[in-house]
């Protein structure tokens, strides 16, 4: 289901070389701890419009809209521009599938930038279709 879309995303954006070799590890649900090192990512659960048709098939069955944010938070703002470009370059252009969920190649809807204290902060939001095998 795609209310576990979060965990995708992890695994999805630490399997890219190009957000590894900027954020290590450091991608976290919700929020990131406090002595965490800089870049990191923060994504956020999904908002879920949920889909349902009577003919439960693989051609037409039922599907879940979803937006959700990731957050690229740095001390530097060229960095935070190269974390955020790859980012969506991944989610943009990668599928996911597995043996519950498909997840469709997301579409960027916004994105924003802020200065909060030192650090840069660009927040990406991006639309998805998500459809789920159970």
């Amino acid at each position: 289901m795609s209310l576990s879309l979060g965990i995708h995303l992890k695994s999805m954006l630490s399997a890219n070389k190009a957000v590894s070799n900027l954020v290590s590890d450091r991608i976290y649900p919700i929020s990131a701890p406090e002595s965490t090192d800089f870049p990191f990512l923060v994504y956020f659960d999904p908002n879920v419009s949920a889909f349902y048709t009577k003919d439960s098939t693989a051609n037409y069955g039922n599907y879940d809209d979803d937006t959700y944010d990731v957050i690229c938070v740095s001390k530097s703002y060229d960095e935070a521009v190269k974390l955020s470009e790859a980012v969506r370059d991944v989610l943009e252009n990668t599928g996911y599938s597995d043996s519950d969920i498909d997840i469709e190649e997301s579409d960027l809807v916004s994105s924003s930038g802020s200065l909060e204290g030192d650090l840069y902060v660009k927040t990406l939001n991006f639309s998805t279709r998500t459809n789920y095998k159970n």
